[in-house]
């Protein structure tokens, strides 16, 4: 090899090394204890969304269970109809009818709907809806008609979706 070759050959080490340096800098490696600490950081933050996330599963747990049934289902409909009827009468409403509805199973719930047919004036219908949606009852309103009963006063027909729900699993408990 000829003298510059060899001086070509230092220069191209000489790039190389000066390469090699600016890439350390670039691109440090983080040392084992930094890496281990980075991930017990990243442990430590998993294991407290962990805990907020449970935390928050058995608030809206708990919330549920405030609206959903545990007793069977015909203790649920005398319970639901035993409400309506006294929230009617307390409205000087009339019941003409309590139907119970074909119930649905849902993921790990069962639904119970229920028709109620009422009669009475239209302000009264109102306030039974008001005090059956506001009550700590776990039945909700689903569907609502009212219908004129006689052009010359405020009576009403109303028919009214009641549904309650019910865990899936209550009868195995």
């Amino acid at each position: 090899m000829s003298e510059k070759n060899w001086i070509a050959l230092g220069y191209l080490a000489v790039v190389v090394a000066a390469c090699m340096l600016a890439a350390s800098f670039a691109f440090p490696i983080k040392s084992a204890g930094a890496v281990v600490a980075t991930r017990a950081q990243e442990d430590r933050n998993l294991d407290a969304s962990i805990e907020t996330l449970r935390t928050e599963v058995s608030t809206l747990r708990a919330k549920n269970l405030m609206r959903l049934w545990t007793q069977p289902a015909d203790e649920v409909a005398a319970a639901t109809m035993a409400k309506v009827t006294s929230l009617a009468q307390g409205r000087n409403l009339k019941v003409i009818a309590f139907r119970p509805q074909r119930t649905v199973d849902d993921a790990g719930v069962v639904r119970l709907p229920y028709q109620v047919t009422l009669e009475g004036p239209f302000p009264q219908v109102i306030g039974f809806l008001q005090g059956l949606e506001t009550s700590k009852f776990r039945a909700i309103v689903s569907t609502v008609q009212i219908a004129s009963s006689d052009g010359a006063t405020d009576k009403v027909t109303a028919t009214i979706g009641v549904v309650a729900y019910r865990e899936a699993d209550a009868e195995k408990k």
